[in-house]
């Protein structure tokens, strides 16, 4: 298959279609593909730089994204008009992302502009500022999330460290907004 202009940095399988597969190369472009007939069937080309992470919700109707420019691009693959672009993390190192179970929201983890690592929630409904911000510590090492749906933990792994961090996700938050 052939359509990015630069070299492919993620791909990611469609969680509830088959045969669909999104991609995203070093120029900003995410294209979604039909494997069996080998074409491109959405150009989505607006998105600022070279991506750090992409990731589908639980059913597969919205895509996200972190770029390098830190931006985080949430769009919906069969309306890419609607697309929602909001600034990620003020930090310069490598930012992840995790969708939470079947809701509308995602959770960040990136570096403040001090240093801090930080986790931050947004609401795609309300996309432009995040419902909460949070520091974790200090911890310098990159690190990858993923967000266990059935035991509602979000798991954190450090690159070059032996151990993975577990953080229980409640709603105790100010009207009910998730915190760790």
């Amino acid at each position: 298959m052939r359509g990015h202009a630069k070299k492919v940095i993620l791909m990611k399988w469609h969680p509830t279609a088959e045969f669909t597969l999104a991609s995203m190369g070093m120029e900003g472009a995410i294209k979604i593909w039909d494997v069996q007939s080998e074409s491109s069937k959405i150009n989505y080309d607006q998105v600022a730089g070279s991506p750090w992470v992409m990731r589908w919700n639980h059913d597969g109707s919205m895509l996200g994204c972190i770029t390098k420019e830190k931006k985080m691009t949430v769009l919906d693959p069969r309306n890419t008009e609607s697309a929602m672009v909001t600034q990620a993390h003020e930090g310069s190192k490598r930012q992840s992302m995790a969708w939470i179970g079947s809701t509308n929201q995602i959770i960040t983890h990136g570096w403040s502009s001090y240093n801090e690592r930080q986790y931050a929630v947004y609401d795609t409904r309300n996309f432009d500022t995040p419902i909460t911000v949070k520091k974790l510590d200090t911890n310098t090492q990159q690190a990858w999330i993923h967000y266990d749906e059935s035991t509602r933990v979000l798991f954190t792994v450090n690159k070059g460290h032996p151990v993975t961090h577990m953080h229980f996700l409640h709603e105790s938050g100010p009207e009910g907004t998730p915190v760790l």
